[in-house]
């Protein structure tokens, strides 16, 4: 009798793990974003990586979230004089490879994307490490902000972990190239 509820015991902890496990892996690293769209933001994940690796700044003007794109006078910001700004922007802050791990939503309407980030690293080959990217629905589709990594570095792993928690010390709110257009910059 003891065997038989040893193995049953183990037995039902296999199947509770595999359904945890499961539930986990059924909504992907989109979890809380509505079923419905998260091909959709993947696709423009994609797009997005593809536009900072190429340093193509207009198709990342097409993905460029609303508050990238106001000036601080109320004027929208031109496709041309985001392309500067992009084109002087800092060569380290291009998000070269990205592969979304999980997903927090921050308030309505947008989703903090945790994943593996690769992007310039000085002299040395790309890093590879956790990076958030901020995206939000505008639009009727998705657009982002900016993306982050962490300070001190993490290692992708770590966003693996179920008692992993989000840092509140990203930067998310916007691309940091165009902060001085977008509002007052005091350097």
């Amino acid at each position: 009798m003891r065997i038989w509820l040893t193995a049953s015991w183990v037995v039902l902890s296999a199947i509770l793990i595999a359904a945890a496990a499961y539930s986990q892996d059924a909504n992907g690293p989109f979890g809380p974003v509505p079923p419905a769209q998260r091909k959709e933001l993947a696709k423009r994940l994609i797009e997005y990586t593809d536009a900072f690796r190429g340093r193509n700044w207009d198709s990342l003007y097409d993905l460029a979230a609303d508050v990238n794109k106001k000036r601080s006078d109320g004027r929208r910001m031109s496709r041309k004089t985001f392309s500067q700004l992009m084109n002087d922007g800092f060569d380290s802050y291009r998000l070269l490879k990205f592969t979304p791990i999980r997903t927090e939503m921050t308030s309505a309407g947008q989703f903090d994307v945790y994943g593996c980030g690769e992007f310039p690293s000085g002299e040395k080959k790309p890093e590879r490490v956790a990076v958030a990217v901020r995206a939000v629905r505008e639009h009727d589709t998705w657009f982002f902000t900016t993306w982050d990594y962490f300070d001190p570095r993490q290692p992708c792993s770590n966003l693996s972990d179920p008692a992993w928690k989000p840092s509140h010390d990203l930067r998310l709110e916007y691309l940091p190239e165009v902060v001085c257009v977008i509002g007052v910059c005091t350097l």
